[in-house]
């Protein structure tokens, strides 16, 4: 016989509720028999290989396109993309090869006496600075065994402190139980594909204290859902909510952490029974309101029935960095704690000293902190003595895109001799989409050697690195001025030259030569096609079109001269397309990006393999039926045509405009 394990109060009121709900199923299942014999049934359709399925997201209206995440945010709450939880394990499956990469975190205290970690900007769009390492395995504490690989073990010493006390304090009111942790962050912060947050080490998930089957202490390798029975729903043998031990996490949390604690994220039914152990086994009042002021179940989201998710708020020390208490705020905000503040004006004399990694900390901190009263600072250090201040400069007015930045960066590009700041100063224009100063630059004959001995720093052919950075957002006056790259005297030119102009147009050079060669004279059958006949044949397609064309009429018409037809705004051709070899599945993806206003975040393969990101993703949000996606898929693959069911169960989108 088995043995007999002894279960608390609470444990015994879970398998009540159990037992009830069993009940009332048991009962109903004849009703439900009876009706479905009624109700006529179709013949079953074949069976496909299935893909998660999740709810539909609605398409927007036709406009500039504004990337969004596959996780979004409502307020201080998560928002967890709406897959259905299988498909949400499956995906998370997926991701669990994923290593976060090490490297610390640039952040210069010029007038701060503070040292340590620090936790710098939004819990959404923040980092971490001399991050603390929480090890594997501790007296009381372990990473899990499937988050262990990814390198998300980093976080601050506030929140190391209140994780490591909570475990102790479970450990010794609860013997042989050790606190597992999944996620923190990385070592230098930064997003996670597996969150929203996490980025600046003030959130932690820690997995719930769970029983096996005889009532022992549960080693959990991953973190497993629990229903409102108390009863987990997907790990691989029965286990139950350890009520008592998870009372005490909770307590711990709040008591270990002080003011200091936020949120207390978890499930809404898991967290009642904690609250009813306390109660019943009288618990001072005053700590059961406390743990329950801070246990929230997120709204509008997944609702944390498999860990409880920490966060805590910012420190004074953190406030002086930069630190802000709120999910999402705009960077500006990140200079507005009296700390900060306090600190500028020793940052702007900083930039007008004599060292120059000094300045370049400096410039750095002014851009941080989106200081107004800095800026022109920042623009005069575009003509610093030092490629290491310039380079910096050019980085900070890009990302902080003020409506003369982009003047700014052409005009010093054109004077710039060093490697590092042109580079700088180029990716700075490709950031701010300054499409008419880097086509301005292809006509720059300039290759800046790097530093002697710097091997970081490769040599910077202008012209070339201008038109890389136009080729994922190209224009038509842009193609246009490429065309003079064609026959340039570095191949590594002509061939990125090349690209733009079949990224931007959906044509290649062999279309060019069906339709326009018999006029080009330099074309000879018998020999290869050479830059000067490229350059001619490409000069003749852009006579050709009419003043007024636009993008989106010239890449429509070189889909359909591969079999693609676009012109009705379906997003079945575009699926189509994915199949084709570059700059045709390129350019769907691109056009499936904008039509859906849908930009992958990290960790996702849209970049990639694009022919297998979109398809699901598009089966996934309801937008095609898997049928429609296999129809699309083969009739690009093997050169058949999808059947009109399947065109007609494609729905409309707004026109995937490519300019």
């Amino acid at each position: 016989m088995p043995p007999q394990v002894s279960l608390s109060r609470s444990q015994q009121w879970l398998q009540a509720i159990a037992g009830r709900r069993a009940a009332v199923l048991a009962a109903a299942i004849p009703l439900v028999t009876t009706c479905a014999a009624l109700e006529p049934r179709p013949s079953p359709a074949p069976t496909t290989p299935p893909l998660m399925a999740a709810a539909p997201a609605a398409l927007g209206p036709q406009g500039p396109v504004e990337p969004t995440h596959a996780y979004e945010s409502d307020g201080e709450l998560r928002v967890a993309e709406p897959l259905m939880r299988r498909g949400r394990r499956e995906s998370e499956a997926g991701l669990d090869p994923w290593v976060m990469p090490l490297g610390v975190r640039r952040h210069p205290r010029i007038g701060s006496e503070r040292g340590g970690s620090a936790s710098v900007g939004t819990v959404t769009a923040g980092y971490i600075a001399e991050a603390v390492e929480v090890t594997q395995t501790g007296a009381h504490h372990r990473i899990m065994e499937k988050v262990a690989p990814r390198n998300t073990r980093f976080t601050t010493r506030a929140m190391a402190d209140v994780l490591l006390c909570a475990a102790e304090r479970v450990a010794k009111e609860h013997p042989g139980r050790v606190l597992q942790l999944g996620n923190l962050s990385r070592q230098a912060g930064g997003p996670l594909p597996w969150s929203v947050s996490h980025h600046n080490g003030r959130d932690a998930d820690v997995a719930f204290y769970a029983l096996d089957a005889l009532g022992r202490p549960a080693d959990m390798a991953r973190l497993y859902h629990f229903d409102q029975s108390g009863q987990s729903t997907d790990a691989p043998e029965p286990l139950t909510f350890d009520v008592a031990a998870n009372w005490t996490l909770l307590r711990s949390l709040v008591e270990c952490s002080g003011d200091e604690l936020q949120y207390l994220f978890i499930a809404s039914w898991l967290s009642w029974p904690a609250l009813h152990y306390a109660a019943k086994h009288k618990v001072d009042k005053k700590v059961i309101a406390r743990v329950a002021a801070k246990v929230h179940q997120p709204k509008k989201a997944m609702p944390h029935n498999d860990h409880v998710h920490v966060r805590i708020g910012c420190s004074a020390a953190d406030r002086e960095q930069g630190c802000v208490d709120a999910s999402r705020a705009p960077q500006s905000a990140w200079g507005h704690p009296a700390g900060v503040r306090a600190r500028l004006e020793a940052i702007r004399r900083t930039v007008e000293g004599d060292e120059a990694h000094a300045r370049a900390d400096a410039v750095y901190l002014i851009g941080l902190y989106r200081d107004g009263e800095g800026y022109a600072k920042v623009a005069h250090a575009l003509q610093d003595r030092s490629a290491l201040v310039r380079a910096e400069a050019a980085r900070v007015l890009a990302d902080w895109d003020r409506a003369d930045a982009a003047a700014l960066l052409g005009e010093a590009l054109r004077k710039e001799t060093a490697a590092l700041a042109a580079a700088q100063m180029l990716l700075g224009l490709g950031r701010l989409r300054a499409s008419d100063a880097l086509a301005a630059a292809f006509g720059d004959r300039r290759t800046l050697p790097a530093p002697t001995g710097d091997v970081t720093t490769p040599d910077v052919t202008v012209r070339k690195v201008a038109v890389q950075l136009l080729t994922d957002d190209p224009t038509l006056p842009a193609a246009r001025a490429a065309v003079a790259l064609l026959d340039d005297a570095e191949a590594p030119v002509r061939d990125a030259a090349r690209q733009l102009l079949e990224r931007a147009t959906a044509h290649v050079t062999t279309d060019l030569v069906a339709l326009n060669g018999a006029g080009v004279p330099q074309l000879s059958p018998d020999q290869p096609l050479d830059p000067a006949a490229e350059k001619a044949l490409w000069s003749q397609f852009f006579d050709r079109l009419g003043a007024d064309v636009s993008l989106a009429e010239v890449v429509r018409d070189g889909f359909a001269r591969h079999g693609v037809d676009l012109g009705a705004g379906r997003l079945g051709p575009l699926v189509q397309a994915l199949a084709m070899p570059a700059p045709w599945r390129d350019n769907a993806a691109r056009l499936i990006e904008r039509a859906l206003r849908h930009q992958p975040g990290i960790g996702k393969g849209a970049r990639a393999t694009p022919h297998k990101f979109w398809p699901q993703f598009l089966v996934q949000r309801r937008h095609l039926s898997h049928g429609e996606v296999q129809a699309r898929m083969a009739a690009s693959l093997y050169g058949t045509q999808p059947s009109e069911s399947a065109a007609e169960s494609a729905p409309n989108v707004p026109a995937a405009d490519a300019d």
